[in-house]
């Protein structure tokens, strides 16, 4: 079965807010225990959540990661990664994906390079 796009986005959020709820549930145990093994294994969770997320998702990890002040160090120290070893996407991949989901671009004018190349006149 495949659902399209919506599908996928209906998955990713679904993924997303699963992750969350994990997350919290496990930073509220770390909190009532003090547990510093249990706040690190709550920062693998993410991380790993967050890679497999990609995009605002990794941001977010980075800003969190930054804010050792507001969170546990061990969490933060395991997010930290995040800020330089991200997997990097070329802009322009990024760019032209985001538009053709949006716009159906690639149902328009089929995949790059393919169709004619100049302007009509």
């Amino acid at each position: 079965l495949t659902f399209g796009r919506a599908g996928a986005r209906r998955r990713r959020a679904v993924r997303a807010i699963a992750a969350a709820a994990v997350a919290v549930s496990e930073l509220r145990r770390a909190r009532a225990s003090a547990d510093e093994q249990r706040y690190k294994s709550v920062g693998i969770f993410l991380y790993k959540e967050i890679l497999e997320l990609g995009g605002l998702w990794i941001k977010t990890g980075q800003y969190a990661a930054s804010r050792a002040d507001v969170l546990p160090r061990a969490l933060s120290r395991e997010l930290r990664p995040l800020a330089d070893g991200a997997p990097a996407l070329p802009l322009s991949s990024a760019l032209r994906a985001a538009v053709a989901a949006e716009l159906g671009l690639e149902r328009l004018v089929g995949p790059r390079g393919a169709g004619n190349k100049g302007a009509a006149s």
